[in-house]
């Protein structure tokens, strides 16, 4: 199972470093160093503040020295989770007169305290100090922080970032995370005007601030993904060993297409952390994508050595076959996994298995296998086992039974279901005629209906379609879930140029693996536009099969991919692997 990454930048971000190096390295000496709260001893309650914003300001004076690798944690058991070396945690005390910082820098491979670092300090100069005084006891080398004021720390610390940089407007860990606060907020305007706010700084700010600004700000131009690589590529510059970040720079390389550079990226993301099961799947998928089948059985073997007995090895193998067209390998692979664990992912590794043999045109084998499946589904009392024996049928051709073993059933769900395998079968009339039917109530589950009342609209143009997106979907959606349901719209209705013009940024924008679908939809609408050549990269690999929700859509997509790649193969002038294609499609016609 393919993996998605999470933002980058979060709120109050701890600056934790990684290091650039040139393919596979040997496991660098990383000491990873855990920064524990700072707990208030204190009888003044108003310090209580204290005990994160220590954490914070620590972790960022610490971060890309030497081969230190800080994090923020909030306890021991984190920290060994986290696979940290050592832990810092200690206390604040004192009285009207002084602070004291009273720390532990703890070996966690061996329990014990490996020293001990006690800092007094008048109160009237401020934590800032003393904090300044015990990073450096940790390491000579720890940089300055990004403010010397108490007051500008305490407000970033509540999480007022706003009347943090109204303390001190050079407080860089400020900026990073009101932005980041804003991006969460979907505020872009109100991002870009403190973007402006941070960049008139200039150079008061320290050079990781100012690489962390940048990477936090990219949000505000997300069509300038060269910007944001670079970003985070100046980032790698300055700071070390954040695998994280690394993962990001893979991901920003896998939606330019540049596969090579996705893997190097993971790759240099393994030599800090080996054992990283994530990292390996998703290094697994990029060597697929370049094309390099035997390093991605390489890296699931070596995943499956780390975690034995995870299914998801076989789920990602399984997948990573199936977008290469090797169906029986995959077939065996999901298979295996079903085997091993049937209750992983509700049991779509046999429904994937299923797919993969019927890719193979094995109806029977494949149906077979699909049986198995739903013997899992009904020993874990799934009420919708009809409605998903039904859509099968519908893929392998068998529609008019599906049909009419979806028109017995009484759910609102189901109906919608029938809705819109009718349309996918030709009937808009029909289709519309069974949604409205289903948006009556008592009907709790009406948006498959009224997704086929929309998409057997009487839509035309390219207008018609948006303003009726902008009456079904409302102002409050994203514009590239309506633009997904105007193409399927357009698509079903044979504007093949239309859809394609839809379906193009969609891709694009998309990971290569998590836009499969609407990639196969953009090579069948450029096919059935003329436009064959245009379609011939995107179906050099095959769309993952839906196991998790049996996405009821499929019927567009199957069996219609193999004619869409027959269309590919006859421009290459290849007669006979054309000819296979369409008999393939043959085997699954309507009847």
């Amino acid at each position: 199972m393919c993996c998605r990454q999470s933002l980058i930048a979060g709120l109050l971000i701890s600056s934790v470093g990684f290091s650039v190096s040139c393919g596979r390295a040997p496991v660098p000496v990383v000491d990873r160093i855990a920064i524990l709260p700072l707990e208030n001893l204190t009888s003044d309650a108003t310090l209580d503040w204290v005990s994160r914003a220590a954490q914070y300001a620590l972790a960022n004076q610490l971060t890309g020295v030497g081969n230190l690798f800080p994090r923020t944690v909030p306890d021991t058991r984190e920290a060994r989770l986290a696979g940290a070396t050592r832990a810092v945690e200690g206390y604040l005390s004192g009285d009207a007169n002084l602070l004291r910082i009273h720390a532990v820098v703890e070996d966690l491979s061996q329990k014990k305290a490996a020293s001990e670092i006690e800092i007094t300090g008048p109160r009237q100069k401020g934590l800032l100090p003393l904090i300044d005084q015990l990073a450096k006891a940790v390491n000579p080398l720890a940089r300055p922080y990004s403010t010397k004021s108490d007051a500008a720390l305490e407000e970033y610390a509540k999480g007022d970032f706003a009347g943090a940089v109204k303390q001190d407007a050079a407080f860089g860990p400020a900026y990073v995370n009101w932005i980041a606060q804003l991006r969460f907020k979907g505020d872009r305007d109100a991002g870009l005007d403190v973007l402006s706010k941070a960049k008139m700084q200039g150079d008061k700010l320290n050079e990781l601030d100012r690489a962390q600004i940048d990477v936090a700000a990219a949000w505000l131009h997300p069509e300038d993904r060269n910007a944001r690589r670079a970003a985070m590529m100046n980032l790698a510059m300055i700071v070390k060993y954040d695998t994280q970040l690394f993962r990001e720079l893979s991901d920003a390389a896998l939606l330019v297409r540049n596969y090579k550079s996705a893997a190097e990226w993971l790759e240099k993301s393994l030599a800090v952390e080996p054992g990283d099961t994530n990292a390996l799947n998703s290094l697994a998928y990029a060597y697929a994508l370049s094309g390099d089948l035997a390093a991605a059985e390489r890296t699931i073997a070596q995943y499956r050595k780390v975690a034995p007995g995870d299914a998801n090895t076989y789920d990602s193998m399984g997948e990573i076959y199936f977008v290469s067209g090797k169906f029986v390998d995959a077939e065996k692979a999901f298979s295996e996994g079903f085997e091993k664990s049937p209750q992983f992912s509700g049991g779509a590794l046999m429904y994937k298995a299923a797919f993969s043999r019927l890719m193979l045109g094995d109806e029977k084998g494949a149906s077979g296998l699909f049986d198995r499946y739903l013997e899992f589904r009904q020993s874990a009392n799934d009420p919708t086992l009809e409605a998903r024996r039904a859509n099968w049928k519908f893929l392998t051709g068998r529609r008019k039974a599906a049909l009419a073993r979806l028109a017995k059933l009484e759910t609102a769900q189901a109906r919608g279901q029938l809705a819109i395998l009718l349309l996918l079968n030709g009937d808009a009339a029909g289709a519309r005629k069974q949604a409205e039917s289903a948006m009556q109530p008592p009907a709790q589950d009406k948006q498959l209906a009224s997704m086929a009342i929309f998409l057997a609209g009487p839509a035309t143009t390219a207008a018609q379609w948006q303003e009726a997106a902008a009456r079904v979907f409302g102002p409050a959606s994203a514009a590239a879930i309506k633009n997904q349901f105007v193409a399927y719209g357009m698509f079903l209705k044979g504007q093949y140029a239309d859809a394609a013009a839809l379906l193009g940024p969609l891709v694009t924008d998309a990971s290569p693996l998590s836009g499969t679908f609407q990639k196969e939809l953009l090579a069948a609408s450029l096919v059935g536009a003329g436009r064959v050549a245009e379609a011939e990269p995107l179906v050099a690999m095959y769309p993952i099969p839906d196991g998790a929700n049996e996405n009821v859509f499929t019927g567009m997509m199957f069996p219609r991919l193999f004619e869409t790649r027959a269309a590919v193969l006859e421009k290459q002038g290849k007669a006979a692997e054309a000819k296979a294609m369409r008999e393939l499609a043959s085997k699954f016609a309507a009847h």
